[in-house]
């Protein structure tokens, strides 16, 4: 019997220890990833004044959630590489866009994916103030 109170107190304390690491690690996550430009229309512009371009198709869910995190101020640096959803634009063509979305950066770096606006700051020029 005291064994039996012993293993279910361990187990207890696992549990809760498991659950506070859980809500710190989205915490965490939450707070850095929802951080979002004061103004956002003055970050893309210096984004695309930078020739930083985000290369997005309009079947794309991932190239939707980044339009929805820039909302209209998205036009200054947003490139549809599939207008009718089937043609690949020549310009994608020229750029090697093979995986949506791509960012490019002004140094040539290319990342894949969805990008917090963190992300995006540290790899431009441009700060979310």
């Amino acid at each position: 019997m005291k064994i039996q109170k012993q293993i279910l107190i361990s187990v207890l304390i696992f549990l809760v220890t498991a659950a506070v690491l859980v809500c710190f690690y989205f915490l965490m996550n939450r707070s850095s990833s929802s951080e979002k430009p004061k103004d956002m229309e003055a970050f893309t512009k210096c984004l695309s004044d930078g020739g930083v371009k985000i290369y997005g198709a309009s079947w794309c869910p991932h190239c939707q959630n980044q339009k929805k995190m820039f909302g209209d101020s998205i036009k200054n640096i947003y490139i549809e590489c599939y207008p009718d959803g089937n043609t690949l634009t020549d310009a994608c063509k020229q750029a090697d866009i093979n995986g949506f979305p791509t960012w490019e950066f002004q140094d040539g770096k290319r990342m894949s994916g969805e990008l917090t606006f963190q992300q995006i700051s540290d790899n431009s020029n441009c700060t979310l103030k």
